[in-house]
């Protein structure tokens, strides 16, 4: 049985305008917005909000992220669910894509990570922030302050978000009535605008189609998680700081080498993260600062260190370690199915299409 509802909402990039969103079936939600004037007249697009996991298969799964090869199931349902509304809707060649949400879970349980999730995510919220990008804060009534959310790591550019967040926590949230949701799992999204797909497909002379097949491949999946999360949360195992400190000094550095490394573990630690502490340089200050940053993550230590009262020395670094078991699994998959391009782990959460 289908559940179909059609509801109105306020637009929230036009405040004066209301989209008409439809949420009929499984895996596609239809929005009518508004686009823009010409001459006076209002124009309206329609946008196709598709979850690769949940289209492909029928079954409502928001938690595991689609591959490619069930991505590539979903568009081809497409035109067959668009067609059950309307000819109007159009075939799937006539829509531009407008956002990609690329994302990895990260299962601490599976991973064999000897902390609580929570301790892993003040680890991520330690992380760097890059420049363009802002920390999205809320505004605490008791503190009359604007403070960062618990459960959430989130990042805001004019073309990308990030999210690093609890998934268990959000989907406890939106669907409280599912049973058996996990609670271990960290998921770490990049959700990519117009303007970055854009960049991301420039250069390339490619039909609609065959864009999205570029955007959506599993390989540009895994390069674009792996790009941002070196970016913010950083390569390295996590070590405590006297572990690090330790490990620095068995490679017998020169001095003053020694001492920049371990001097910018030490700021960060007092400073509780690497954006406070670059927040705190000036000059040529954050340019030894982030030559310490490239030379540390070289060294495999995460330059955010452990906090010395949670009592552990070592945590390893959880995109190689989901990145090892997903090797570990290709390699399995290989013997059983050969010329197998499935890489489990990487792709894509919610995918986004406009049609004017």
């Amino acid at each position: 049985m289908c559940i179909v509802a059609i509801i109105i909402i306020k637009d929230k990039e036009y405040p004066n305008n209301y989209a008409i969103e439809y949420r009929g079936g499984r895996g596609i939600r239809w929005r009518i917005k508004y686009s823009h004037e010409w001459h006076g007249i209002p124009i309206y697009c329609i946008e196709a909000r598709i979850n690769p996991k949940v289209l492909s298969s029928g079954v409502p799964d928001y938690f595991n992220v689609a591959n490619y090869q069930e991505i590539k199931v979903a568009l081809g349902k497409f035109d067959t669910e668009a067609k059950k509304i309307s000819d109007k809707l159009e075939t799937l060649s006539s829509y531009k894509v407008n956002r990609i949400d690329y994302c990895i879970n990260f299962d601490i349980k599976e991973l064999r990570i000897d902390c609580a999730v929570e301790e892993i995510m003040a680890l991520f919220k330690r992380g760097n922030i890059p420049n363009h990008f802002i920390e999205r804060m809320k505004y605490d009534k008791k503190s009359h302050r604007m403070v960062r959310d618990i459960a959430t790591f989130y990042l805001i550019s004019q073309s990308v978000v990030i999210n690093c967040y609890l998934k268990g926590e959000q989907l406890k949230r939106e669907y409280p009535q599912t049973p058996n949701i996990p609670d271990d799992i960290i998921r770490f999204e990049i959700q990519c605008k117009y303007n970055k797909i854009f960049n991301m497909k420039k250069g390339r002379l490619l039909s609609s189609l065959e864009t999205m097949d570029f955007l959506l491949s599993d390989e540009h999946s895994r390069d674009t998680v792996t790009s941002y999360y070196n970016r913010i949360i950083m390569g390295g195992d996590y070590y405590s700081l006297l572990d690090a400190a330790r490990k620095i000094q068995s490679y017998s550095f020169s001095t003053k080498k020694e001492e920049r490394l371990i001097g910018a573990l030490k700021h960060i630690a007092i400073c509780r993260g690497i954006a406070k502490a670059k927040d705190k340089l000036h000059g040529d200050g954050i340019i030894i600062f982030s030559q310490a940053l490239r030379e540390l993550v070289d060294l495999g230590i995460n330059p955010v260190t452990i906090p010395r009262e949670w009592g552990v020395k070592r945590i390893k670094n959880l995109l190689d370690a989901t990145n090892d078991i997903s090797q570990s699994r290709d390699t399995d998959m290989h013997m059983k199915l050969k010329n197998s391009n499935i890489m489990d782990g990487y792709n894509s959460d919610d995918i986004a299409l406009i049609a004017n």
